[in-house]
């Protein structure tokens, strides 16, 4: 019943959305401290769980332009949010509850998957939050076939488990026919899977991901340049090697 009334509720005028992590055109204009610090745990728990360079290069990006590298941010109804979260104060009351919206409806073309699992469907509907800003229903897929399918979905703020979900994500979405080979296709189909091969929405993006990379001091080449492959990894052990606690 919760997930029919939240849905009922948002649908006037609200869309969800159709990847594990949205995309905002608010980001710093410069690196805070916070991302700073956000920039060195992701470096450090990648070379933890054996990612290269330019795997967690990217990543990086990533993170970045979703969260400013704040593994605590979340995104949707604060009220729902675990405790120890802080919202995103730059988000408008209509982006809250649209991403609150998009993480019920995921639920909700999933329960198939995690009705099973004992969290109550609130846990999976606050939002999206951590490093990524994945929904809790796409990053917890990722781990389909094991146990942690039913970790908590909060576990979407913790860094092992955000890096080790967005690696997965990362390899879905290279084996996408549309698939350009470069980093900022990826870049493109990571709030959008479906506009991964979208050349205008590259070409239209590209301005903003340029200052991004500017701001992390990447060269801005490497939006154009041929993005790390992501091959099969065993997300559990990459996670338990990050030091993940379950």
């Amino acid at each position: 019943m919760f997930i029919i009334g939240l849905l009922a509720l948002l649908a006037l005028g609200l869309g969800g959305r159709n990847a594990a992590a949205s995309e905002r055109d608010d980001e710093p204009s410069k690196p805070s401290p916070g991302a700073t610090s956000g920039k060195k745990l992701v470096r450090d728990l990648a070379a933890r769980g054996g990612l290269t360079e330019r795997q967690t290069d990217f990543l990086v990006f990533v993170a970045y332009g979703e969260s400013g590298l704040k593994p605590d941010v979340g995104l949707g109804n604060p009220a729902l949010f675990p405790p120890g979260t802080r919202p995103n104060t730059r988000a408008s009351q209509a982006a809250q509850e649209r991403e609150a919206y998009a993480a019920a409806k995921a639920y909700a073309e999933n329960l198939d998957t995690f009705e099973g699992c004992g969290h109550p469907a609130s846990e999976y509907s606050f939002g999206s939050g951590g490093l990524f800003a994945f929904l809790p229903v796409y990053a917890l897929d990722k781990f389909k076939g094991t146990p942690l399918v039913c970790a908590s979905p909060f576990e979407v703020f913790d860094p092992p488990f955000a890096i080790a979900a967005a690696y997965g994500f990362a390899r879905g979405l290279t084996q996408r026919s549309a698939y350009l080979g470069t980093v900022a296709s990826l870049r493109s189909g990571w709030g959008l899977p479906k506009k991964i091969g979208d050349l205008e929405r590259i070409e239209r993006k590209g301005p903003k991901w340029r200052r991004q990379l500017r701001e992390l001091g990447f060269p801005e080449s490497m939006l154009d340049s041929e993005a790390p492959s992501f091959p099969r990894r065993d997300l559990v052990a990459m996670y338990r090697a990050m030091g993940g606690r379950l």
